[in-house]
């Protein structure tokens, strides 16, 4: 029997990692101004977690992921509860500029426009379920157990994103 997750974790993780964030988000936009973190408001039901503003009234929208192991994958969550088959983040519509998934043991950031990331998701999320199925090819699915249902999700080799999607790259930081 696998690990339970709990929402409780999650924000824990979440937590933790905000220093973090914050480090990325200065070395990837050195003139910012400032950060809002607007998890748990309205925006963040569009796939916005935090918004940089940056000189000139200019902002950038970001979906923040932020993961507590070491792994040269990234997680692709595409059922956000089995029991309801509700879509995981994945394949929801996101007004998000960009992806940052943070690896926080070894202090590294992938980053991913988010438009050119889901329609490479919705070329190949198929094949790619289908790969993790079987544990081919460095993708597996992964099935988050939480209370009273299942998150579904497939690792992708970051490899794979990164050699796909101009614009991507991975920052070291810390």
């Amino acid at each position: 029997m696998g690990k339970i997750n709990y929402y409780a974790d999650s924000v824990q993780i979440e937590q933790n990692g905000q220093r973090d964030f914050d480090i990325v988000c200065k070395a990837m936009w050195p003139n910012l101004v400032r950060m809002e973190d607007i998890r748990g408001k309205d925006p963040q039901y569009h796939g916005i977690d935090r918004i940089v503003h940056l000189p000139g009234n200019i902002t950038v929208t970001i979906q923040a992921k932020i993961r507590n192991t070491t792994f040269e994958d990234i997680l692709l969550e595409y059922i956000s509860n089995d029991k309801t088959k509700s879509s995981g983040w994945m394949e929801l519509p996101s007004l998000a500029q960009w992806l940052l998934y943070l690896i926080v043991p070894n202090k590294t950031c992938y980053y991913f426009p988010w438009r050119s990331l889901q329609n490479l998701w919705n070329d190949n999320k198929h094949n790619w379920v289908k790969f993790g199925k079987l544990r081919l090819y460095g993708f597996s699915r992964i099935e988050a157990r939480n209370k009273r249902y299942n998150t579904i999700s497939v690792t992708v080799p970051a490899k794979v994103l990164l050699s796909n999607i101009k614009n991507s790259g991975v920052l070291k930081y810390g």
